[in-house]
């Protein structure tokens, strides 16, 4: 269970196999960076953001799996939101923009034979998920914003990141991720105060990253893969 934006709750139809997918496609993304980098078709994932992307890929693997069993299943409690839980929710919908930006790329130049395709459409994924939270009148006031996702066959990058943002928001409340770098490395009197004109809490940047060690990884990979793969009941 994830203290949302919209209240303490488990994702669920759509919405939870929309992100079950992206968390697939991510953990494979950074295993495959791991083992391969940039040499295998370019798979040298970057997020974007910074607090994410400086973390070893040990560490960016536990922080995934915890994020996803919180989102994904009723645990007794929440878990705590710092800069680096909340960066883990923003780097799922960034992977997610990317690999639509890839799908669009791919449709308006065509695909590499040398390198794996996906074998699902993201933009459909994207687009049966927001009209499936309209249809049952469960979205947020920020979908006033729009009439709409677009046809799965639309290459307006700029739509898409829209319906991108409109699933964000129901899960995080903001972005005060982002600011890590600049705050972390401020005077720490100029920093208080910007965190204090903004709300933040003086821990929000303090949280540490769990690690763990390499002989671990594979079993932590089978697990997050068979249980972001499941059908939900």
């Amino acid at each position: 269970m994830w203290h949302t934006s919209m209240g303490e709750r488990v994702l669920e139809g759509t919405e939870a196999h929309l992100l079950r997918e992206t968390i697939a496609s991510l953990v494979d993304w950074i295993a495959f960076s791991e083992t391969q980098g940039d040499e295998f078709c370019g798979l040298d994932f970057v997020s974007g953001i910074g607090i994410f992307d400086a973390l070893e890929g040990t560490q960016k693997l536990v922080l995934i799996d915890q994020a996803a069993r919180f989102l994904l299943s009723p645990t007794e409690e929440v878990l705590p939101l710092n800069a680096i839980s909340e960066a883990v929710v923003g780097v799922m919908f960034e992977h997610l923009r990317q690999q639509v930006r890839t799908e669009i790329d791919m449709q308006r130049f065509g695909d590499d034979d040398d390198c794996p395709t996906a074998e699902l459409s993201w933009r459909e994924l994207i687009r049966q998920t927001r009209l499936s939270l309209m249809e049952s009148n469960d979205e947020d006031l920020s979908a006033s914003e729009d009439s709409g996702p677009p046809l799965t066959s639309s290459t307006d990058m700029s739509e898409w990141d829209l319906q991108i943002e409109l699933l964000a928001d129901r899960i995080l409340w903001d972005r005060d991720y982002e600011l890590a770098d600049s705050l972390m490395d401020a005077d720490p009197d100029s920093a208080q105060l910007h965190r204090s004109s903004l709300g933040i809490s003086d821990d929000y940047f303090s949280a540490i990253a769990p690690d763990m060690r390499e002989a671990q990884v594979d079993e932590l990979l089978t697990g997050l893969r068979q249980f972001v793969n499941k059908k939900p009941r």
